[in-house]
């Protein structure tokens, strides 16, 4: 990325909408900030350790230190053929890896391997593409996820929610056996979403699983299959002596900014009274009913209530930047009692060309990093970082273009990074200078901003090394 010129701004200016095909929530956006005047700038360095194959939308867990990756597809962007499957079955990830990043030893085994003890619905579930998914300590939780059903031979969003014992998977990767020892499985329409996230604050409140759709049958574009959920499901996990089953509460019903999916869905620490408590926001996201994007934030609390923000009130930020699924990660100081939510590449409504915001209805790919800064008061900001992805020449299309990373990739933190409930990182534990904090792995990574043809995209097989620089 070019070196920006940004003035500094004290409030919100904003961009007016071209006319165009598309119209997004609200009809201008909030100004991106200038990045370098944040308490830390980042650097996303290339990795020597790459993953095994390109992957794109899959389950990530950690143990000990390992990285635990199912699930997912091998291939770029979906087609648009309403005449042609867009998610080809041979495109299914149906291989389980677990990599050591200190080591970069790399295992792998075939869900579908001979005495792996997995049924074929069962890896159905397990190779699901864009599947809900949240760890708690050594249990990691999968809900959901579009993709082939054997027993149906045809494509669905599943119902289902399967709990991996994270420690027993990687076993089984490792030295073989029986598989499906290592997860249980519980299966209500309620679980049938994609698109969306499972979110949970603390062992005292719900799961909630926030927004997202329904899609049954061959995925085309605007074919009118697309159900949006429209709320947040909540259910909790009840122990008995015969096992622990999920039993669901009376939902939060939302309006139509409910109507999201394909989004990021973030934590931040709100400090009430000298309590700490983890809130979540939901971030932009498609598609507005003109086929635009979601804008405002919508704020949950630990129960799952949530709160639409105001798309006319001056103060709410509009999102012009990252409005599609990302790598993300929150960063909580306790000393100024601000959160930093760091959304790293995918597709963005505004792209900075050098000197000035672009907006694009087609929503390109970009390299563009943003933070959005939470104040100890609740209001939003959204910041363009001085930095972006490393620039590097595409070989597989539009040669020599520089390749777009980012869409349905995953960050993951360092082992050795303080955190608050294992997932917003500390941020006045890091001392001044550059730390490795994280990765970001695989995802979509395109040779066009707007591509022609799904050979412009593919799957990622790069990992990125991600630093703070803290002031």
């Amino acid at each position: 990325m070019a070196k920006m010129k940004i003035l500094l701004l004290f409030f919100v200016i904003n961009l007016p909408l071209s006319i165009a095909f598309c119209q997004n929530q609200t009809e201008t956006v909030s100004t991106p900030l200038d990045g370098s005047t944040l308490p830390f700038n980042l650097k996303v360095k290339t990795s020597t350790l790459t993953l095994p194959e390109g992957l794109q939308s899959f389950v990530l867990g950690t143990y000990n230190g390992e990285w635990l990756i199912l699930s997912g597809r091998t291939n770029g962007l979906h087609g648009f053929d309403p005449t042609e499957p867009s998610f080809p079955i041979t495109k299914q990830n149906k291989i389980v890896y677990v990599i050591n990043p200190k080591t970069k030893a790399i295992y792998s085994r075939s869900l579908e391997e001979i005495n792996s003890g997995f049924t074929s619905h069962q890896v159905d579930l397990l190779s699901a593409t864009s599947t809900l998914f949240l760890q708690e300590q050594n249990l990691l939780y999968l809900v959901g996820g579009y993709g082939f059903d054997s027993r149906l031979q045809d494509y669905t969003t599943h119902s289902a929610l399967t709990i991996i014992n994270i420690e027993k998977m990687i076993k089984w990767v490792k030295k073989g056996g029986n598989g499906a020892k290592s997860i249980s499985q519980f299966f209500d329409k309620r679980f049938q979403i994609t698109g969306g996230e499972l979110k949970r604050s603390s062992p005292h409140d719900p799961f909630l699983i926030m927004v997202g759709q329904n899609f049954e049958g061959v995925y085309a574009a605007h074919s009118g299959k697309t159900i949006y959920s429209y709320e947040i499901r909540r259910f909790e996990l009840v122990s008995t002596k015969n096992g622990v089953y999920p039993v669901f509460k009376e939902p939060i019903k939302g309006n139509s900014c409910f109507r999201r999916r394909d989004l990021n869905i973030t934590p931040y620490m709100n400090k009430k009274g000298g309590q700490y408590l983890i809130e979540h926001v939901i971030l932009s996201g498609v598609f507005t009913e003109t086929e635009g994007v979601w804008t405002t934030p919508i704020v949950v609390k630990g129960n799952g209530d949530a709160i639409c923000q105001d798309p006319l009130n001056p103060l709410v930020l509009r999102q012009g930047m990252n409005n599609y699924a990302c790598p993300y990660f929150t960063l909580y100081s306790e000393q100024s009692k601000e959160n930093y939510i760091v959304l790293a590449g995918g597709l963005s409504y505004l792209t900075w060309n050098g000197s000035s915001f672009v907006e694009d209805f087609m929503i390109p790919f970009s390299n563009g990093i943003s933070t959005i800064k939470r104040t100890k008061q609740g209001f939003f900001s959204q910041y363009i970082m001085p930095s972006s992805y490393p620039i590097i020449p595409s070989d597989f299309a539009n040669n020599g273009n520089p390749l777009l990373f980012g869409t349905n990739a995953l960050f993951v933190a360092e082992d050795s990074i303080k955190k608050y409930s294992g997932e917003i990182l500390d941020f006045d534990s890091i001392k001044k200078g550059s730390c490795q904090i994280g990765y970001i792995l695989g995802g979509i990574v395109s040779s066009l901003p707007n591509t022609d043809s799904n050979d412009d995209s593919k799957a990622s097989s790069y990992i990125f090394d991600v630093y703070l620089e803290k002031k």
